[in-house]
């Protein structure tokens, strides 16, 4: 679907419910994804990301080819775009800042005035 140097953005595949079991069971995960009282297992999973019907495009986010998280987005209306945010993402929180910082370019240093 999309690449960028070590970064990679695919497809939400059935291979990958276990991925989203594990990260969806993890404590710090669930503080910022549906609660830390909700765990997900693999019939959950299964249900939420796989069986439901939705309008969003389900993808997995890979970093140096490995899997660390997992990205939905949505067309948007005008008006829905005012009351919401525009992406959901989770995974391994390890990779969190070390994603943000990587991908984040520096601006060249100006070059020496004679």
């Amino acid at each position: 679907m999309f690449q960028q140097g070590k970064l990679k953005v695919r497809n939400l595949e059935e291979k990958d419910h276990y991925l989203l079991a594990k990260w969806l069971s993890d404590l710090l995960v669930l503080e910022f994804y549906e609660g830390r009282d909700n765990p997900f297992d693999l019939v959950k999973v299964n249900k939420v990301f796989y069986a439901s019907e939705s309008d969003s495009v389900r993808c997995i986010v890979e970093f140096e080819n490995k899997e660390i998280g997992y990205i939905q987005f949505y067309q948007l209306d005008d008006e829905t775009k005012k009351d919401y945010g525009y992406l959901d993402e989770l995974g391994s929180i390890k990779f969190w800042l070390q994603l943000i910082l990587t991908l984040k370019q520096p601006r060249p240093a100006p070059a020496p005035r004679d």
